[in-house]
């Protein structure tokens, strides 16, 4: 499968990136942008799946981060599968004290709406340096970080939480097939377009609160 080359993927987006975690033998370890690491041995590459923290540069509600093609390269060992351009998917980012986190929702005719392995990706979190915030869809009890759908019109969505609080939400779509989907705070009763920036109060970690709908 796929890796990214860190060194490359940093330099893309020195402007807007200012290190990067990654878990690693049972701890996280930074990357700067810079080519310096809080390791001994500096990682060269993210493997598929991996869970992987990114701390901007400035506090701002929303970043884009560049991903090409020449960051993807191969492992020894390992057979690169390019993913479909033509899946429709929406990344929902979340935003809480300098720190981001992403997760990705894709409609593929051939997915199914429940958690389906070597479909959908689990959600990885280390539980001694937890994250300011994770946000992630839910499906069959799962918390996941990557979801394929095929026909769903509601999509539970949750966050993991170090402390309860603020957080901020966007989005980026691809495809229009998320085209009248709206995301919903069932505590408040808001409904949101997917084109808006998002501010939550008092989000605490669970799937019960907020999801995505489309609407009818």
């Amino acid at each position: 499968m796929a890796h990214i080359n860190i060194r490359k993927f940093l330099n893309e987006n020195s402007n807007v990136i200012s290190d990067i975690q990654i878990y690693r033998n049972g701890s996280y370890v930074t990357v700067k942008a810079d080519g310096t690491s809080s390791a001994i041995n500096v990682p060269v590459l993210i493997k598929p799946m991996e869970a992987v923290f990114i701390t901007a540069k400035n506090r701002v509600s929303d970043i884009t981060v560049t991903l090409s093609e020449d960051m993807i390269t191969q492992a020894a060992g390992s057979n690169v599968r390019k993913a479909s351009n033509a899946l429709s998917r929406i990344y929902l980012n979340a935003r809480r004290n300098n720190q981001i986190s992403s997760c990705v929702v894709l409609q593929s005719v051939s997915a199914q709406d429940g958690y389906r392995s070597g479909e959908d990706a689990f959600l990885l979190i280390e539980s001694e340096a937890k994250p300011e915030v994770a946000v992630y869809t839910a499906a069959d009890g799962e918390a996941l970080s990557i979801q394929c759908v095929h026909s769903a019109s509601r999509i539970p969505v949750g966050f993991f939480m170090k402390s309860e609080g603020r957080v901020e939400l966007s989005f980026q779509t691809q495809g229009n097939d998320w085209d009248g989907w709206r995301f919903v705070d069932s505590q408040t009763g808001k409904r949101y377009s997917l084109t808006e920036n998002i501010t939550l109060d008092d989000v605490a970690s669970g799937s019960g609160r907020f999801y995505l709908e489309k609407e009818d």
